[in-house]
């Protein structure tokens, strides 16, 4: 009885371990999560997770040893305990397939630029479920005995660390959806940043305004600060401590002093006052747009051409054309209004490529 024990729960924790194993690169391969691919291979790893639990939970309930000595209270506890972690495995795949096939409708129905709304609610819809769904899945390890007790807090630690992440994401997919101009047209500052000039956010030396609409996404009108001279500081309260160390630099009036404090949220509402006072536009928040996070879309799009500018643009090159050969390009005397522009030009190349794609 014993050996005929032994041998069950051999086999169910050989097909757990399978499902462990797929369990660990997923979580260490999430990036690869962005591509259809990855989320094709994703769904099939969540498949072999399903198939190795239903395996075990086969081969736990077909046992005729394990039911006989689960007469014992002691040994119920345990079969009751494994059982309960074999049906939460194959729970928590089953959840992670409804997403992933939730993802990739909304990637199928939002062409280039544009991200369908109506998709994007659901999906926001289907983390909330799934959230609820998994904090459910925490049961107490007290009374399971050695690695079956390690591996019920092993779980509930991978569950509480899943739970959190899709709270976050909760959070993010709200506030996309707002700002993806679900309830009506938003207009933000698109402020970009070149990381070469001694800012500590990177000094903004351009700025253009990017709209949304029912998922849309248009970047309008780039231009050098150069075009938007202020002749007195706008009307935007700093700090007395920020006045103290950053108030030589006149950041409520030089564009590319908007930046010189850490502080983005207070370097947004500044920029956000400057731009109503010299576009006489009113704009619904700022974007910071760094010359590492155009590289980061241009790994998405593929090289853009911007005139100007004699080479593709890519992520590979994107940071060395932009951060050094355009300032080997432009002697210090020079007027630097054209590669002030740059920055906001690839921003809307790239756009552009996603509108057309």
């Amino acid at each position: 009885l014993a050996l005929s024990t032994w041998h069950s729960l051999t086999q169910a924790r050989s097909s757990l371990d399978s499902a462990r194993s797929e369990i660990t690169q997923l979580q260490n391969d999430r990036h690869e999560l962005l591509s259809a691919t990855g989320r094709a291979a994703a769904e099939q790893s969540l498949a072999r997770v399903s198939a190795d639990a239903a395996a075990a939970n086969q081969t736990l309930r077909s046992s005729t040893s394990l039911k006989v000595i689960g007469w014992l209270p002691v040994i119920d506890t345990q079969r009751q305990g494994l059982l309960d972690l074999v049906s939460d495995i194959q729970s928590t795949a089953t959840i992670g397939k409804g997403l992933l096939g939730r993802v990739n409708t909304l990637v199928a129905d939002s062409p280039g630029a544009t991200v369908s709304i109506p998709q994007l609610d659901e999906l926001h819809a289907e983390v909330v479920t799934a959230t609820a769904q998994l904090k459910r899945l925490q049961r107490p390890s007290s009374g399971l005995i050695g690695s079956l007790g390690d591996a019920r807090t092993k779980f509930n630690q991978q569950d509480a660390t899943l739970t959190n992440e899709l709270s976050r994401g909760q959070q993010i997919l709200g506030y996309a959806l707002p700002f993806l101009g679900s309830n009506g047209p938003r207009t933000y500052l698109l402020a970009t940043e070149n990381n070469s000039e001694m800012r500590d956010q990177g000094a903004i030396l351009s700025v253009g305004t990017l709209q949304t609409q029912d998922g849309k996404i248009t970047v309008v009108n780039p231009q050098s600060i150069g075009d938007l001279p202020l002749s007195s500081p706008v009307n935007y309260a700093v700090p007395a401590g920020m006045q103290q160390v950053f108030g030589g630099y006149q950041p409520t009036q030089l564009w590319q002093s908007a930046n010189a404090t850490a502080d983005f949220p207070w370097s947004g509402g500044d920029l956000q006052a400057m731009y109503g006072d010299t576009a006489a536009q009113h704009v619904n928040g700022v974007l910071a747009l760094d010359v590492p996070a155009v590289a980061s879309l241009l790994e998405l799009t593929g090289p853009v051409s911007v005139s100007g500018i004699s080479e593709p643009i890519t992520a590979a090159n994107v940071s060395d054309i932009l951060l050094h050969q355009l300032y080997n390009g432009f002697p210090a005397n020079s007027q630097q209004g054209e590669r002030h522009d740059e920055v906001s030009a690839v921003a809307r190349a790239v756009v552009d490529k996603l509108s057309n794609e």
